[in-house]
């Protein structure tokens, strides 16, 4: 995040005051976002428990990413849907209504139906603080509720809401940095029949019973590649469904999910799109989601999320788990109003609830089987019929990677859904329901090595392709990530099966801190009291936080260190290049196998809690005198080369030799006041966006910088020139 910026952010994204319209005029909320992204999988809650699409920001962003390091090439767009639906219901005013939803979502928090409890986001430690040349560094800020240690995940949201159905929900979100446990995040959910409808303590219908309530989520997901196969990325999602007992799993039996990856639906004919192959570069900027030398044809969306059911109740007074929910599955269009009822329009309404029943039918679908499960599935419905076989047999692939419909890909694609019960809750009774969701896909070094060798065969759709002694086609790699989102499946059923007992990494250090210098970059860190590793290895990168292209993004151990160690000099540096880094300690070898997890190797601390996101460099000792200053690139030619310009961003300009003490003053040919920096590092660098006082990008045309020494006074005018 950019230095001017963060003074003022502070906790500004912890809490956001909204008003939206279309909901009751008198309602005037506040929604609260938090983030769980201690591993590879991050994830953006909201208080009132969906996850809408929201065009200002700070919504506007992708709130679904993996591996997180690479949220700014892409990222999953969702708009998530939670709905709560009762029968045969009367409401604190005594208007009777056959059908009655509570939805939170599509597009809105719908702060009228449900009505949000505090949200908390509790740490099992303190969040370790990182510093850039003095400055905080992160991605996007985090604000501990508290901390407590009897917590059984790093993290913890917890977060619930009354409705105006009278039904309350409460949830407790887990996510761990495990590194075989930290690519998926478990919800533990309740809903209790208190009769609260609004968001007072008052409880207004404590004598009715919860009618037939269904309990349903739909979450439309746009996954996102970057730039490189159409202009505006890779974002129409394919969908699958297990455990619905239409055809026979083989291995996968027991379990229910939802699979999602990124479908052939393009207007690219050249290439088939599954795992976004990437063609062409961007520009030079990581913010374009790619550089203009990733153009090599790696798959820049080779992977699959999911939702997978865990445990059901079997009614309210039977906790054990019903193998036979969600009672019902499918998928609708995004559009469609079910997924999105009129506030008070009861026909709405009704169309909503009967699509969520499995014993009623829905116009527009027709009732979608006795048992209310939609077969054939959406991913079946795009891809030919043949060759057939068992869920997990060779023969999906196939079918698969050889989809026929590309129609069904418009607008990101369909919405699937499930649906739990029906159950009737007296006053005060609840169920409950646990479920993970999570993503995995190619490694880095995997996605590099098939895209390249994929562009290289001409997009040959046929061809096998060979990493590390396999073969197989693009289509087949990238559909492949199947295999490991089972895995992760099973080790989170076995997790939660533990009570969450699966071995922890060691704590990560309490403080890092990056300091810039004339001759090394050095690395100094401290640790929390509690601390119970063996040692520290210190990873590197250049020019990108998410890594460098030439490098395959991949960062480089450069420092193993014992358990003492705490502080690093980093001398095997270049001037002119940025630098990011992470440091991680290091366990004890694991001999404990809870949750599936793996013996014999070594667990270190996750490397989102140390990350630097701004860049540590190199700086000249100050300047001797004020004729030596120069600006560099001049002039600045947004076209050239970018290896002629600084690789690590693409609006960079610097003055070199300058005072140790000095104040920059940008002014335009005619004299405006375009930005002023005040240096007071001491040392001989400065570097600037490209951006006025009000963070806009400058045009072309002849500036003028006024370089004042601090100390003696003295100053000197500089002439540059801007091209773009």
């Amino acid at each position: 995040m950019n230095r001017l910026l963060k003074p003022l952010v502070g906790t500004a994204f912890a809490l956001v005051g909204l008003v939206f319209f279309g909901q009751p005029t008198e309602v005037q909320a506040q929604a609260e976002l938090m983030w769980l992204d201690v591993g590879d999988y991050h994830y953006r809650y909201a208080s009132t428990g969906t996850e809408p699409s929201i065009t200002r920001p700070p919504f506007r962003a992708r709130v679904k990413y993996w591996p997180g390091i690479y949220a700014r090439e892409g990222g999953t767009h969702v708009r998530s849907r939670h709905y709560i639906g009762v029968r045969d219901f009367t409401d604190e005013n005594g208007q009777p209504w056959p059908f009655k939803v509570a939805r939170a979502g599509p597009r809105v928090f719908d702060l009228g139906e449900h009505f949000a409890l505090p949200m908390e986001l509790i740490g099992k430690f303190d969040k370790p603080d990182v510093f850039v040349d003095g400055f905080q560094s992160f991605s996007r800020p985090t604000v501990l509720t508290r901390v407590d240690p009897s917590i059984p995940s790093d993290r913890m949201i917890v977060r619930g809401a009354h409705s105006n159905v009278g039904i309350t929900w409460e949830e407790k979100i887990y996510a761990f940095s495990n590194p075989y446990h930290d690519d998926y995040h478990i919800r533990e959910m309740t809903w209790t029949n208190t009769g609260n409808v609004d968001a007072d303590e008052e409880i207004e219908l404590p004598d009715q019973t919860a009618n037939e309530m269904m309990l349903s989520f739909a979450a439309k997901e746009h996954l996102w590649g970057p730039r490189g196969v159409t202009g505006a990325g890779v974002s129409g999602t394919m969908w699958d469904y297990v455990g619905d007992g239409k055809e026979p799993l083989g291995k996968w039996e027991g379990i229910r999910a939802t699979l999602g990856w990124i479908g052939n639906g393009t207007n690219v004919s050249f290439l088939n799109r599954l795992g976004g192959p990437i063609w062409r570069g961007g520009r030079g900027n990581a913010n374009y989601r790619i550089t203009e030398g990733d153009s090599i044809g790696r798959l820049g969306g080779a992977y699959m999320l999911t939702r997978a059911i865990l445990h059901a109740d079997t009614s309210p007074s039977d906790p054990t788990n019903d193998p036979g929910q969600p009672r019902s599955t499918g998928f609708h269009r995004g559009g469609d109003s079910i997924s999105n009822p009129s506030f008070g329009d009861a026909e709405q309404m009704a169309d909503t609830y009967h699509f969520m029943h499995p014993d009623l039918s829905y116009a527009e679908y027709g009732n979608p089987g006795t048992d209310g499960h939609f077969f054939p599935h959406e991913a079946d419905r795009s891809a030919p019929p043949e060759p057939a076989g068992p869920f997990d047999d060779e023969s999906w692939y196939e079918r698969m990677g050889a989809q026929t419909d590309v129609s069904r890909m418009r607008s990101g694609g369909m919405v699937p859904w499930f649906a739990f019960g029906p159950y009737t809750l007296a006053p005060g009774e609840s169920v409950s329901m646990v479920w993970i969701e999570g993503m995995h896909g190619l490694n880095r070094d995997v996605s590099v090595a098939v895209g390249k060798a994929y562009k290289d065969s001409g997009y040959d759709d046929t061809l096998p392709l060979t990493y590390n002694g396999q073969a197989h086609t693009k289509n087949r790699w990238v559909l492949g990530t199947r295999d490991s989102i089972y895995q992760m499946i099973r080790r989170a059923t076995a997790n939660w099966e533990s009570g969450y007992n699966i071995p922890h990494p060691p704590l990560p250090p309490r403080v890092f801190n990056v300091q810039s210098g004339s001759d090394q970059i050095v690395l100094s860190w401290d640790t929390f009291a509690n601390a119970n590793h063996t040692g520290f290895e210190i990873w590197r990168t250049r020019n990108f936080y998410e890594g460098n292209v030439d490098d395959r993004w991949e960062y480089q151990l450069i420092a193993t260190l014992g358990a003492e160690a705490r502080e690093y000099a980093d001398a095997d540096v270049v001037r002119g290049i940025s630098y990011f880094y992470y440091i991680q300690s290091v366990g004890q070898v694991n001999s404990d196998g809870t949750g599936m997890t793996p013996t014999g190797s070594v667990l270190k601390s996750s490397r989102y809690y140390t990350q630097t996101y701004d860049p540590a460099f190199l700086k000249r000792p100050p300047g001797g005198v004020m004729s030596d200053v120069r600006v560099v690139p001049n002039p600045y030619v947004l076209e050239a080369d970018q290896n002629i310009r600084f690789p690590d961003q693409q609006d960079k300009l610097a003055f070199f030799e300058i005072p140790g003490e000095c104040t920059i003053q940008i002014f335009s040919e005619l004299g405006e006041s375009i930005f002023t920096i005040e240096h007071t590092d001491g040392t001989g660098d400065e570097f600037w966006n490209l951006t006025t006082e009000s963070n806009q990008v400058i045009t072309s045309g002849i500036y003028f910088a006024v370089i004042t020494d601090l100390q003696t006074g003295e100053k000197i005018i500089k002439k540059f020139v801007i091209i773009r």
